[in-house]
């Protein structure tokens, strides 16, 4: 199995226990929840808690821009997973996940998560989600050039997307 997934698949093999989570999941999903709760709580907008990880712990992504990347409905039932198997708190999906996917935002897959701010300004009120997760409306695009706009890659990937105009309650 080494040989396969390192000479054929050209990936490094780590070794570790049969588990929930192996190594990477066990540690990235406390990390990402911990995010989420910060994010509802209000302690940080969106994109602040992205560039704080960013700059200073050197992440070449925010942990909601990754969560948004995983796609929401992964992540929470990763989550679920985890917390499952461990009961351990931490494990715990946050109330602000498990409403935005009951509300179908499952982050890039559908174009709206934690993570779009248009690269043409902030000041005019697009990727803004507020503490309890309502999404703010672009003023200057319609929800789908929003989402075209997306997809085609003129969008930059560190707010909240906008395409999707729904209210998470």
């Amino acid at each position: 199995a080494d040989a396969f997934a390192s000479d054929v698949l050209g990936k490094r093999v780590v070794h570790c226990k049969d588990r929930a989570g192996f190594v990477v999941n066990m540690l990235l999903v406390p990390y990402l929840c911990q995010a989420m709760r910060m994010f509802e709580n209000g302690h940080a907008s969106a994109a602040d808690i992205d560039e704080a990880m960013k700059l200073g712990a050197g992440h070449p992504m925010g942990p909601l821009e990754l969560s948004d990347m995983i796609g929401l409905d992964v992540m929470l039932w990763t989550a679920e997973s985890l917390h499952d198997e461990y009961n351990e708190a931490f494990y715990a999906p946050p109330p602000l996940l498990r409403r935005m996917v009951t509300a179908g935002q499952l982050g890039r897959k559908t174009g709206d998560g934690f993570g779009t701010v248009c690269r043409c300004s902030r000041s005019h009120g697009c990727g803004r989600r507020d503490s309890h997760g309502t999404l703010q409306r672009c003023r200057r695009r319609s929800p789908r050039e929003a989402a075209q706009r997306c997809y085609s890659g003129e969008w930059l990937r560190t707010g909240v997307h906008l395409s999707a105009h729904r209210s998470i309650s």
